[in-house]
């Protein structure tokens, strides 16, 4: 058996390529010989300016955009990059003015959440979601949603109790959902106040 060795690094290759060079050689600054080129610019030439050549790439473009199959691949394809280019950045619905990403405040503890979650009695209080509902549909309990979406405002007050697809619509139409939020929780205390 023949053995071939790099033209650059002379280490040994197993099987010889056409080009002379082992793998990590063959891109590292190789540049086309006047030959080669010049037989890439026929090649070029022949496939588009040879009316056979032509007719066969027109033939195979109208095949693909003529079938309704491959047509309605490509209007899906380009309606999921079109999905993502709108659901991303400031329209994502994870964007909170920029400070979605940040950590919560030490104060948002579990005893104030659970806490929020008793007098909300374990219920959305947008759709009505009950915890059991909750966490059979979503395998964890009710959120504690901040409604002015700022995370170091543990005031009670600032906090509700929400399912999961509530909070994400919160989070997506932020000032619709904080004047709604802020409606509840004022409607809630006036009715606490009543009943003392």
């Amino acid at each position: 058996m023949k053995t071939y060795y790099c033209k650059k690094c002379n280490k040994e290759i197993t099987t010889g390529s056409k080009s002379g060079f082992c793998g990590s050689c063959s891109h590292l600054g190789y540049k086309h010989t006047a030959e080669t080129k010049e037989k890439i610019s026929k090649a070029t030439k022949i496939r588009f300016q040879d009316p056979k050549e032509r007719e066969k790439h027109s033939i195979a473009s109208k095949k693909r955009w003529s079938d309704p199959k491959e047509h309605e691949k490509h209007k899906i394809a380009m309606n999921k990059q079109e999905v993502k280019k709108k659901m991303s950045g400031k329209n994502s619905i994870h964007y909170v003015h920029g400070y979605g990403h940040e950590p919560y405040s030490k104060d948002f503890t579990p005893a104030l959440k659970k806490e929020i979650h008793q007098r909300d009695n374990y219920t959305c209080q947008c759709c009505g979601m009950t915890q059991e509902e909750h966490i059979t549909k979503y395998n964890k309990q009710l959120e504690i949603h901040h409604i002015d979406h700022d995370k170091f405002n543990c005031n009670p007050d600032n906090l509700i109790t929400i399912c999961h697809k509530c909070n994400m619509k919160a989070n997506k139409d932020i000032d619709y959902y904080y004047a709604y939020y802020t409606y509840i929780m004022e409607d809630k205390n006036v009715r606490t106040n009543y009943r003392i």
